[in-house]
């Protein structure tokens, strides 16, 4: 009787580290990943593939959500304003985060100042695409025709502030057309107009275009950046084409709320650059284009300010305002 009550004694005292290791994180519940974009894409197939790998290796459950709007905004506000506990972190880019903030008044948080980074994931240009109905093969071509054109010419862009607005943005200032942005909600769908010929042009996601640039429904001119793509070496760089100064790229990174516990932060680096190496990845990233980045979260956080400051001048150039 005395040794019953003796060992169930222990097994009380046991119960709480017990308990505290099982909820040790990421076990406690659900890890939710916010994707500031649609479904469908090249980063939300890259979120929910690192998501898989975090399950693996660190146990827990991670799972993406998609939460698109206000050219990522929406998404990252909700990050921001999370608990910093890692149980909600963000696979976000550089329009959601150092961009958009720049020509909005209030994206509901601070760029640099309300995220955590984990690793910057990976980065690209951006193409300069045409409806094929267009009779350019060239950019200096689209520019004559753009210019030409009496009824005006439509931009499409996955949101009023994003990366890709304001390329188009600086395209039209450089080219020395008019021309209107019409804003879709990701860019799934502002590709699919310009393939349809509801708008005109886009400045997008290397990867995003792909399938329908190989179909022959979208025609892609020029990459921004300083390398031509892998995956089409055919297209020529903006400024090879006459139009110098489009080195800017868009990046994806993974970041959590600030303050996360920085035990937390190096666990998720460490898993997140060896999925990163992984040879998988490496080709399917090859395919889109993508290059991969990875390192540490003081190299993002490195990384994400000259960014922010590059971007700045494109802001200040293009005028581009959301009130």
């Amino acid at each position: 009787m005395q040794r019953r009550l003796i060992l169930a004694s222990a097994g009380l005292l046991a119960t709480p580290g017990l308990l505290r290791a099982q909820a040790a994180y990421p076990n406690a519940r659900p890890v939710r990943i916010i994707m500031p974009s649609t479904p469908g894409t090249p980063q939300d197939f890259y979120a929910r593939s690192l998501g898989e790998h975090w399950s693996r290796t660190l146990g827990g459950t991670f799972v993406v959500e998609n939460r698109p709007g206000a050219s990522g905004t929406i998404g990252l506000a909700h990050v921001a304003n999370s608990p910093p506990d890692g149980y909600t972190l963000t696979f976000n880019s550089n329009t959601a985060q150092t961009i958009a903030p720049q020509v909005m008044r209030d994206p509901g948080f601070e760029a640099l100042k309300s995220f955590a980074p984990i690793m910057l994931a990976y980065k690209y240009g951006m193409f300069l695409l045409i409806t094929p109905s267009i009779p350019a093969r060239n950019t200096q071509e689209f520019l004559a025709w753009a210019r030409a054109k009496r009824t005006g010419v439509n931009m499409a862009s996955v949101g009023l502030g994003s990366g890709g607005q304001l390329m188009g943005e600086r395209v039209k200032l450089r080219g020395g057309f008019p021309a209107e942005p019409i804003h879709y909600r990701g860019s799934p769908p502002a590709l699919l107009a310009v393939a349809q010929g509801e708008c005109d042009y886009i400045m997008d996601n290397v990867g995003a275009s792909a399938p329908l640039r190989r179909e022959g429904r979208l025609r892609g001119l020029a990459l921004t950046g300083r390398n031509r793509a892998p995956d089409s070496p055919e297209i020529p760089l903006l400024s090879e084409e006459g139009l110098p100064g489009f080195d800017e790229e868009i990046w994806f990174g993974v970041s959590a709320p600030a303050g996360t516990p920085p035990r937390i932060i190096a666990m998720l680096n460490a898993e997140a650059n060896r999925w990163l190496a992984s040879e998988d990845i490496r080709r399917r990233m090859a395919g889109f284009s993508h290059e991969p980045m990875g390192g540490s979260p003081e190299d993002f956080a490195s990384f994400a300010a000259r960014d922010m400051a590059v971007w700045a001048s494109v802001v200040k150039e293009t005028g581009v305002r959301a009130e």
